[in-house]
């Protein structure tokens, strides 16, 4: 029996949805899932004052609406905490999202490169950043909700798309305000509507963010939206972010490189005279990057302790490929604006290809401005929203069969094998905080019975180790005893010590968790974690310990002029 060309790629999205799947359902909690989670019970306890709670996310407890995100996705998530505190139940909620973003990019795929459909969904969703990103934070949620927007506009016929694009637009911005950006590609659009009435349409997320508004200020008196914080930003912040702009862009093209192992698929482009000229600029300064990396490891300067080869190498490499693909999703959607390509594609008329063009380029250039200016931070899981938009730019410009897809299979393969090695890494690295909070829960009673046991750190140990009945050391306001416990792990963001409580620790042990073949690839460096920072690329080799935990026992008096911290042992 032959199977039809529409049910293998149904089977196929339900495959790729379940690799999907099954590397983040039963994840420990990760990075910020635990922030997240912690507001989700705050709007358990109160849904109507959630901004005013309090939550440990730095040194000391902070007000929630200090933190950056609007908080759609949180009453939801506490929607499944009200039923379940099971973390299966919770990704399960997840999965949900990554099945709704796979199948909308598989529809715009079907819209505007229709024979390339799979293969570009497969490439995007094994690649290094959609499947370590999932976890239990808002990134896959407004990637699905800015796929449904997009979707709505260039794939959906008649009067409902705008109701449809509306919606999704709302929920987005109310996800995320990255999603602010929408409001120029969803302006244009309605605009070129022959009936101006349907300019209305703009009021949907107006409204929807000035509701929102009105509950911070009936909540905490201030408006969440206008007090977001951008990081590094002076209080000049205009200028500041003007200031920025250099080396956020120089760091948003690195990320982009390391999230696009495809792009080989696009070499065909290097047999025009730009294309080459492109291609030899990027590995220039590909082997400039790397060389003065390399120099730096060699040298070893101060100033850069963890510097390694593998991090030197793979920025330099990074950086040129970014430069490369960035370069040629510039030029796709540029050209789709002044030219876009004739059939075969969804699109019947030249009007609908003018329109798709358009839309497509403000996807990528506005997401990719915004990100760069106004993002709190550059994180590669940032760099989902506007992925999507240059990987189908390309593929829509590139001529169907044309010399670039002789690379497909090169392509598919090196995107698949570093993305599931990633995942699995990035799985094994959230586990060791889980298993090890559940570890020491037995040890440290049974080795001091009666001593009370603080932790220091964030992200997913926070969570693990509050599970486990251990107390979150606070610098300003924790009385430390005669005999208590203080354990924390090296690598997560942490809380500082008070001098006070530093001059009265003594070692007690140390618990290193090895690395292994598996965990090769790396998410998370010393300073890093899906983040874009010059120090510390978004992925890399590493055989380091995955992580290094920390004992101390308190002492009865002031330890000073003994040993540094990190090196006081127990008598």
């Amino acid at each position: 029996m032959r199977i039809s060309p529409g049910a293998r790629a149904i089977w196929a999205l339900v495959g790729l949805w379940a690799v999907a799947t099954a590397f983040n359902l039963t994840k420990a909690v990760h990075i910020d899932d635990a922030a997240h989670l912690f507001i989700a019970q705050a709007i358990l306890r109160d849904p109507l004052h959630p901004m005013s709670a309090l939550i440990s996310w730095d040194a000391v407890p902070e007000p929630i609406y200090g933190l950056n995100q609007p908080h759609l996705f949180f009453y939801l998530l506490a929607a499944i905490l009200r039923f379940s505190s099971s973390e299966v139940a919770l990704h399960l909620f997840a999965a949900s999202w990554s099945g709704l973003a796979i199948f909308f990019f598989y529809r715009l795929c079907r819209a505007l490169a229709p024979r390339r459909a799979l293969l570009l969904t497969a490439l995007f969703l094994l690649g290094p950043v959609f499947l370590p990103a999932q976890n239990l934070m808002v990134d896959v949620p407004v990637l699905a909700l800015w796929l449904g927007f997009f979707w709505a506009l260039l794939a959906v016929r008649g009067a409902p798309r705008w109701g449809m694009a509306a919606l999704f637009m709302s929920a987005a911005c109310l996800t995320k305000y990255t999603s602010l950006c929408l409001f120029v590609p969803f302006a244009w659009a309605l605009a070129r509507e022959s009936d101006r009435r349907r300019l209305l349409w703009l009021l949907v997320p107006v409204l929807a963010l000035a509701g929102w508004s009105v509950f911070n200020f009936l909540d905490y008196g201030g408006i969440h939206l206008l007090g977001r914080h951008v990081q590094g930003a002076a209080p000049t912040w205009p200028l500041a972010r003007v200031a920025m702009v250099p080396v956020r862009g120089a760091l948003f093209v690195l990320g982009m490189g390391a999230l696009a192992p495809f792009t080989a698929l696009f070499l065909g482009a290097a047999s025009t005279p730009a294309g080459r000229r492109t291609l030899a600029w990027a590995a220039g300064v590909a082997a400039t990057v790397a060389a003065a990396g390399l120099v730096l490891v060699w040298l070893r300067v101060p100033w850069l302790p963890d510097e390694t080869w593998s991090s030197a190498l793979l920025r330099g490499l990074f950086l040129g490929n970014g430069i490369f693909f960035c370069e040629r999703a510039t030029r796709a959607v540029l050209q789709a604006l002044r030219e876009p390509p004739a059939p075969p594609d969804g699109f019947r008329g030249a009007e609908q290809r003018r329109r798709a063009g358009t839309l497509l380029a403000g996807w990528f250039l506005g997401g990719s401005a915004f990100v760069v200016i106004a993002s709190p931070f550059l994180a590669a899981r940032h760099l989902l929203l506007v992925l999507p938009a240059a990987l189908l730019a390309l593929a829509w410009q590139e001529q169907e069969g044309g010399p670039a897809w002789r690379f497909a299979r090169i392509s598919l393969g090196a995107t698949a094998c570093i993305g599931l090695l990633l995942a699995a890494s990035d799985w094994l690295y959230a586990d060791v905080y889980r298993r090890e909070a559940r570890a020491m829960q037995g040890e440290l009673t049974a080795a001091a019975p009666g001593a009370h046991v603080f932790f220091r750190g964030h992200w997913g140990w926070q969570w693990y180790a509050t599970k486990a009945g251990f107390t979150r050391y606070d610098p300003g306001s924790t009385q430390l005893g005669p005999g208590d416990l203080l354990v924390w792990p090296e690598l997560v963001h942490k809380q500082p010590l008070a001098p006070r409580d530093e001059a009265r620790l003594l070692l007690a042990s140390e618990h290193v968790v090895p690395s292994g073949p598996l965990t090769l690839l790396r998410t998370v460096a010393p300073n890093g974690g899906l983040y874009c920072y010059w120090e510390s690329p978004p992925w890399s080799f590493s055989t380091r310990p995955l992580e290094s935990f920390h004992v101390y026992r308190v002492a009865p008096s002031d330890t000073t002029g003994l040993p540094p911290l990190e090196s006081r042992a127990t008598r």
